[in-house]
């Protein structure tokens, strides 16, 4: 029975994350509930045979998850994603699938539906959307599932953004203009030393063209 009550656990995972054939999808009625209560969620047994059953809950629009699975006929419950043995019990009886939670606090808050195994699909029935009243707990109560937003209800200041912004973009611009002045210097450098060489060779051409001339003048007065 334990080894079946596993492969039937697997295809409840399995199941969870992907859409089957024969979903059934049910208006959710809504409870609410103070702080410290204990309350019972229910849902009508649709099963003519022994099967696979669990409660799902899904938080804050996130996926559904799986909190407590069982063999109808079995009588053992597994938990998951948090859940435990003192804070949830689920009772499976010919006509209902209850789920009692004991001292709820603002972390069970959320939508709730049962799922049975029938056949070849999935069908969840009698989602209820369980709303706990009550002051904000510390951050450790909600680490479980509750999302954490550092900045909710805090005012925002662009001007810290404008600063460093401009700063970098003072920076960029620095090193722009430097990049540009040292390619000039560059160029300037290069024209400047062409310049000196053609003005040497330009000499030499010279000197040498006067000495040639010096020399056929110099022979021509000897003759």
């Amino acid at each position: 029975m334990l080894k079946l009550e596993k492969n039937w656990t697997k295809i409840l995972l399995f199941a969870a994350i992907r859409l089957i054939p024969g979903v059934l999808l049910v208006y959710p009625d809504s409870v609410n509930m103070p702080r410290g209560e204990n309350v019972t969620l229910l849902c009508t047994n649709i099963m003519k045979n022994e099967g696979f059953v669990a409660w799902f809950r899904q938080a804050n629009r996130s996926v559904p998850l799986c909190i407590l699975s069982t063999y109808s006929t079995s009588g053992n419950v597994l938990y998951y994603n948090g859940a435990t043995a003192e804070h949830t019990k689920m009772t499976v009886t010919k006509n209902n699938i209850s789920l009692r939670i004991t001292a709820v606090d603002l972390y069970d808050t959320g939508l709730y539906f049962c799922g049975m195994w029938v056949e070849t699909s999935m069908i969840f029935v009698n989602a209820t959307f369980l709303h706990i009243r009550g002051n904000i707990p510390e951050e450790d109560d909600l680490h479980r599932e509750l999302p954490k937003y550092d900045n909710v209800g805090k005012e925002t200041s662009l001007f810290p953004v404008l600063v460093i912004v401009g700063i970098v973009a003072i920076i960029q611009l620095l090193v722009i203009v430097i990049l540009v002045v040292r390619g000039r210097l560059q160029d300037r450098n290069k024209d400047s030393k062409g310049n000196s060489i053609q003005q040497i060779q330009d000499e030499q051409v010279n000197i040498f063209y006067l000495n040639r001339k010096n020399f056929q003048v110099w022979i021509m007065d000897k003759n």
